[in-house]
């Protein structure tokens, strides 16, 4: 009986399982807590060698975005990428990018965007700030906020923003991604874009192997006061329409 039922598994479910099995067996509890990337990062952002590094990496980002090709071309990736939606827009004035990092974006906009009044850029890592705060010249359009986003999110003014992620919520786990989605939700006014950078999982097996990515059923349901549209497997773009 038990060699008649295994012969009628397919052999692409049968991969998927052992696949499944050999990766429970091999991923770390740890990752289930929300501050685990956080953690991971921050000692990097800490290395003494971290200044040099960043401050190479965001002349190379520079460069490719300059020429809107290249591995690190990160913002005209394709034809609904945040940097087109920054060539055009001429209605959002404020701009809060989550996981900001070491600062590159957020002062690539504040340099080739006069349009935008305010920026926060929210960074849990109080060092990679510092780097951002080094590489680049005081600007006091950009506020840091040395803190994590469902904090730092229930702190703004209730506003129409241009709000972005760049592989951010891949490294955050399902309960604490709902939980920001649902601030978002309710803080940000009707009109506000969200453009976020992130893989979309196109089965089960990929959002348990590829860290932490979401479905679209997942995104839909959890930005219901949004319309969601997807692009490339790797972007979100939403309308704030309630």
């Amino acid at each position: 009986m038990y060699n008649f039922l295994k012969s009628k598994i397919s052999v692409k479910i049968k991969a998927n399982l052992k696949n499944l099995i050999k990766h429970s067996k091999t991923r770390s509890f740890k990752e289930f807590s929300f501050k685990e990337s956080f953690l991971r990062h921050n000692s990097q952002y800490s290395e003494n060698e971290a200044f040099n590094r960043e401050f190479e990496n965001h002349k190379i980002i520079d460069a490719h975005t300059e020429q809107k090709k290249g591995y690190l071309n990160i913002i005209y990736e394709q034809p609904n990428s945040v940097g087109y939606f920054l060539d055009n827009n001429r209605n959002i004035s404020k701009l809060i990018d989550i996981g900001s990092g070491t600062g590159w974006f957020v002062n690539y906009v504040s340099k080739n965007h006069q349009e935008f009044k305010n920026i926060i850029a929210i960074e849990p890592s109080k060092f990679a700030i510092k780097i951002a705060q080094k590489i680049y010249k005081h600007d006091i359009k950009i506020e840091y906020k040395n803190g994590f986003a469902d904090e730092e999110l229930k702190q703004i003014d209730k506003d129409i923003y241009l709000i972005t992620t760049f592989a951010v919520f891949l490294h955050l786990n399902y309960i604490y991604t709902k939980k920001v989605l649902k601030i978002l939700n309710n803080s940000i006014n009707k009109d506000s874009i969200l453009i976020f950078n992130e893989p979309i999982a196109k089965s089960r097996y990929e959002r348990f192997n590829l860290h932490y990515p979401r479905s679209k059923k997942f995104w839909i349901k959890n930005l219901k006061h949004f319309e969601v549209n997807f692009y490339n497997d790797n972007l979100i773009v939403a309308r704030k329409i309630v």
